[in-house]
């Protein structure tokens, strides 16, 4: 367990007030004095121990290794009949442990009945689950067994290993359990796990015994002042807090203590004192005395009467300006002794226990070397004095509180009618006007969509792309759009390389990568076929053509997205000043107004899609286009329409089904992911998901290393399906999901990723929307690479994306650049059912981080986290790179085999040992934390009455409100 602090970093002069004397030992600095500690402190000899609850907190000082397989024969995964492959479907005797003699073989007239984690009887292969056979008949009371089965038939036919885990596929004779250096915890798993492999005794290192001094005349131990106070009044001394505190601390942490007591003020009493606690502890700790007054006695006779050598005498802290830290030789010519010096002062002696003493501690016992983690904190004060802070760190019983990631936390958003949970407040309100109109979920998220090009325009736009799904709560149904664009029909490979394409991608300024925009068509089609009916296209644009006209204060978020692109915007096209204010990008607070995009709203309102694929707006985005290079005519524009397909799901633990858009999107990432996780878990190459610890080592490394294998395949197989095959069925496939299962090695990261062949046997928007009737939208809209292109359409407000960078320039390629193709498309919304109930309308923005968070999202929802838990719970983010990713370095090009990005909120710990095991972990911080995502989610709670709970992150402006 890491050590953590708060520093409270003054910004403001602290002023110095002057001493008499002055001090001769250095001031150093924290760090320093932490180096100190840990440089004079080795590990101290090994000891053997008996293997029971007295090892607890002890490190090993030898490797552990397994004497036998675990498990030694095959046994099964799940409950139902072991039955011997290959075998026809009908009817089969069934045997129990009852009916078949121990190591007799199952005849091939007959199944075993078996249950999870019992060994396969000799005979059978394979285990068929319950779920795939149904009873024949009983046993009569005459036959000696009623009630119990006779005969089953077996419905279906299993392949040979299925359902069964082999022999030592949880341990291997002479592997590794334990190493040299495993601290055995308090919590029974490392002597469990000793026991099981029969060792009686262990090589550990000894833990160090510490002494505990008080210093001082004025000081009394508690019970010596009250009895020395009854019956009389005045003042009888100062109670000496610090070595209960402290003894508490050492033993609660499982030090043996001696207790020496109080030394008086004088030499005698000191030396006593100090000799005594050196002779019978590895560690000597003091408190009390004056840091500068003539009865500081410690250092002193540290250095003159005991020979002991003076390390630091001053630490550059507040409060512990005058710990001091010091090494003394043994008298018996062993290891030299530790000593430290603790201030008085009770908040400071437990402060600087823990900085300097537990560290020290804990490298004698053989910890590896260990530094207090400091979280800074600015305070504007010019009080030099201690500050007085609550930190929740996190970790605790119950997830809703597990997490203090941000400014302030969050609560949960209820509603038992329409919620709304998105990046922006205004937009929200945009969302909450047409529920309140009587319009569905699908009405409202077109609102917030429109809005949202008005509020943050540096995401999303009508110039971009867009994708939904929809659950019909009157159907209990999920319907999928699709509202990406196609590349002009005259680009292809050679015509980008004319025109000065060079590298495997266009580049995000090139006006090639402009694809036709889908969100205006998607938002009419939208209303139109998903809609309630109750409103009109005309009130759903309303609320964002009056925020366009009116003017929006920009959000601090959306303000230093717009600062960035500024340079873009004004070198993309003559247009720029048409979305910056005086020839510059809009401050926090600053109103913008958008009277352009506001006409082209309006125009879209009168005259429908034609008004944006026709017409003055179409003329205007091919003019632009032309000029730069590209290659865009009209009639590209014309033939665009939205695709309403066919989504795609996956069905986890037999309980969630996750629904994903199918390609050209990228959500079978995730579902294959999930899949390869629950493969995993079946062949025994995992343990239960869920039962692992929360964002642990191993719980990490396997969702990393399934997400890999997921991106090894999309990544390469993705594309159009109207132009290239895209295998979506047998990627999903059981038994192509259980191949890449197999390569999955739970102790190390896989070396070199490459996709498999299944057919053998960014800057970006997302929301969720639900209504009073149980419907709920999952819609997310992007321009890709922030404002896109950055260029600007003349009069009409908006800028163009940049999607077709997402085409590869490589002949073969399954996602080559190709004229009239949609590209490898990012932007994916989610929604979960369970059996045909809505469970969950959620989504997470941001590039490849995307899938990635689906599964992080659904899988901490099914832990029990509330929804805005499982959003603030830290993420990762695998190989990020992506133009639709918040910051510059998540754009950086990557693939699956680089690094693995880590939030603040996981243990450094943590990291360390995921990087050992072969992870490039990095750590974010700041702004880089954009990488990560933001999302929202919408939970169905299981009550009586319809209740929606909603989540929003807060690693963005986001916010979730309910209707009233």
């Amino acid at each position: 367990m890491g050590i953590k602090f708060l520093l409270l970093e003054h910004y403001l002069m602290i002023l110095t007030y002057p001493r008499n004397r002055v001090s001769p030992y250095r001031l150093v600095s924290m760090d320093e004095a932490t180096k100190l500690v840990l440089q004079v402190s080795e590990p101290l000899e090994p000891v053997t121990l008996g293997v029971n609850s007295r090892l607890a907190g002890h490190v090993l000082a030898e490797d552990i290794t397994a004497p036998r397989e675990l498990p030694a024969t095959p046994t099964t995964n799940v409950d139902g009949y072991a039955v011997q492959v290959p075998y026809k479907k009908g009817t089969f005797k069934v045997l129990t442990p009852a009916t078949l003699q121990l190591g007799s073989e199952v005849p091939p007239d007959s199944v075993y009945r078996i249950n999870t984690g019992a060994p396969l009887p000799p005979g059978t292969n394979a285990v068929i689950m319950v779920e795939d056979t149904r009873v024949g008949s009983l046993f009569s009371a005459e036959e000696g067994q009623e009630g119990e089965e006779k005969t089953v038939e077996l419905l279906a036919e299993i392949d040979v290993g299925e359902n069964v885990r082999k022999a030592g596929s949880d341990v291997r004779i002479g592997d590794k359990i334990l190493a040299a250096g495993d601290v055995i915890s308090g919590l029974g798993g490392e002597i469990g796990t000793l026991a099981f492999v029969e060792r009686r005794q262990v090589k550990v290192y000894r833990k160090p015994v510490v002494a505990l001094l008080s210093t001082g005349n004025e000081l009394v131990d508690l019970q010596q002042q009250l009895s020395s106070t009854e019956g009389n009044e005045g003042w009888s001394g100062v109670i000496d807090t610090n070595r209960p505190s402290l003894r508490a601390a050492l033993e609660g942490l499982g030090y043996e203590v001696i207790d020496i007591g109080i030394a008086r003020d004088s030499i005698d009493a000191h030396i006593s004192a100090l000799s005594d606690g050196i002779s019978r502890a590895d560690v000597l700790v003091t408190t009390g005395g004056t840091s500068m007054g003539a009865s500081d006695l410690l250092k002193p006779l540290l250095e003159r009467n005991l020979n002991g050598t003076i390390h630091f005498g001053r630490v550059a802290m507040k409060p512990g300006k005058p710990t001091t830290f010091a090494s003394v030789p043994s008298r018996d010519g062993g290891r030299d002794k530790l000593v430290f010096g603790l201030p008085g002062n009770p908040a400071s002696a437990l402060v600087t226990f823990y900085l300097f003493v537990l560290p020290a501690l804990r490298r004698l016992g053989g910890w590896a070397p260990e530094v207090a983690e400091l979280a800074r904190v600015p305070v504007e004060s010019r009080k030099p004095a201690m500050s007085g802070v609550k930190v929740d760190w996190g970790k605790v019983e119950h997830p809703t509180f597990a997490f203090q990631q941000f400014p302030s936390r969050r609560s949960v958003v209820y509603g038992k009618k329409g919620v709304v949970s998105c990046t922006q407040p205004l937009a929200v309100e945009a969302g909450l006007e047409i529920l309140r109109k009587g319009g569905n979920a699908a009405d409202a998220a077109v609102a917030v969509s429109a809005a949202l090009n008005v509020t943050e325009p540096t995401s999303c736009g009508i110039g971009g792309d867009a994708f939904c799904l929809f659950y019909d709560a009157s159907k209990n149904n999920v319907q999928a759009l699709n509202g990406s664009g196609r590349s002009p029909k005259a680009l292809d490979i050679d015509v980008a390389r004319k025109n000065g394409a060079m590298g495997r991608q266009l580049t995000e300024r090139d006006l090639n990568s402009v694809t036709v925009p889908g969100a205006a068509a998607a938002w009419v089609d939208t209303v139109a076929k998903l809609g309630s009916g109750k409103v009109s296209f005309e009130e759903v644009m309303a609320p964002a053509i009056r925020l366009a006209e009116e003017g929006v204060p920009i959000s601090e978020l959306t303000a230093n997205n717009w600062a960035r692109s500024e340079d873009l915007i004004k070198s993309a096209s003559p247009s720029a000043d048409s979305m910056l204010i005086n020839g510059r990008a809009p401050r926090p607070g600053e109103v913008m107004r958008l009277p352009d995009l506001a006409r082209t709203f309006k125009t879209l309102v009168s005259e429908g899609k034609k008004g944006f694929y026709a017409g003055r707006i179409a003329e205007a985005i091919v003019e632009l286009i032309k000029s730069k290079g590209g290659v865009m005519e009209l009639s590209d524009l014309a033939e665009h329409d939205t695709d309403f397909v066919e989504p795609i799901k996956y069905t986890y633990a037999g309980e969630v089904t996750l629904w994903e858009c199918p390609p050209n999107g990228q959500g079978i990432t995730a579902l294959m992911a999930l899949g390869i996780l629950e493969a995993a878990e079946e062949i025994g190459k995992l343990k239960p998901l869920l039962k692992m610890e929360h964002n642990s080592v191993e719980y990490l490394h396997a969702l990393i290393e399934a997400l890999r294998l997921a991106f090894a395949d999309t990544q390469y197989y993705v594309s159009d399906p109207k132009v290239t095959k895209v295998p979506v069925e047998e990627m999903l496939s059981k038994s192509y999901l259980r191949k890449r299962a197999e390569i999955f090695n739970p102790n190390a990261s896989i070396p070199d990723v490459h996709h498999g062949n299944p057919t053998v046997s960014t800057d970006t928007v997302y929301f969720s929307v639900t209504d009073q009737w149980g419907n709920g939208c999952s819609f997310i809209q992007s321009n890709y690479a922030g404002f896109g292109t950055g260029a600007i359409p003349k009069g009409c407000g908006f800028t163009l994306q940049n999607r077709g960078s997402g085409f590869v320039l490589e002949e073969g390629h399954p996602n080559q650049l190709a004229g009239g193709k949609r590209p490898y498309h990012t932007i994916i919304p989610a929604l979960a059912t369970r059996g045909d109930e809505l469970f969950l309308v959620y989504g997470v923005m941001g590039g490849f981080m995307q899938p990635q968070g689906h599964i992080q999202v659904l899988l901490n929802i099914l832990r029990g986290f509330t929804p805005q838990a499982a959003l603030d719970a830290p993420r990762f983010c695998i190989s990020a790179g992506s133009p639709d990713a918040s910051v510059d370095n998540a754009r950086k090009a990557g693939d699956i085999n680089s690094e693995v990005y880590f939030e603040e909120g996981i243990p450094a710990e943590t990291i360390r040992k995921l990087r050992e095991m072969g992870h490039d972990a990095r750590q974010l911080t700041g702004f880089a934390r954009g990488m990560l995502g933001r999302g929202q989610v919408i939970q169905k709670l299981p009550v009586k009455e319809l209740v929606w709970a909603a989540g929003s992150d807060q690693r963005g402006d986001g916010h979730a409100a309910a209707q009233i």
